[in-house]
């Protein structure tokens, strides 16, 4: 894979991704980046395994997107930034439709939760686990978590 800006993030945040210079006036790209509040890693890892186990040949890739798109429209974007992630060896926990999320903050106490999440539950990470600072047990990953002493 190469090195460099995610094109799909910038996309969505309506910048160029070869040039990650603005295509419009949402591109909010500046010289230093902002303090975020909270960080949210998706896995969007392929392997191009023929059994397409992994997050990204299931919802992962979609996961991924529909965060772009709700932080944009809850206008969080100098406050939470997501990333890809390779593979957390959780893919086992994921149906067809789904992806792991972890998500740290964005208070210290809810160390970094994982989330085994569809599309359509992104909003409900957003709102309640980002916004509101309550983790959403119905998803969680009971197997993994990081808490911060």
């Amino acid at each position: 894979m190469k090195p460099g800006p995610d094109p799909i993030s910038l996309r969505s945040l309506g910048c160029n991704a070869a040039t990650m210079a603005p295509n419009s006036g949402n591109c909010k790209r500046e010289n230093r980046m902002p303090d975020y509040a909270a960080q949210v890693l998706v896995c969007t890892n392929t392997e191009n395994a023929e059994d397409r186990r992994h997050c990204g040949d299931k919802g992962g890739r979609e996961v991924r997107q529909m965060f772009n798109e709700l932080l944009v429209k809850h206008k969080l974007l100098d406050k939470v930034t997501v990333s890809n992630v390779g593979c957390t060896s959780q893919h086992k926990f994921c149906n067809g439709a789904q992806g792991n999320v972890i998500v740290y903050g964005p208070r210290h106490e809810l160390g970094g939760t994982w989330y085994t999440a569809s599309p359509d539950d992104v909003e409900e990470i957003i709102t309640e686990h980002l916004v509101n600072g309550r983790i959403v047990e119905r998803i969680r990953n009971a197997e993994r978590s990081v808490k911060f002493s």
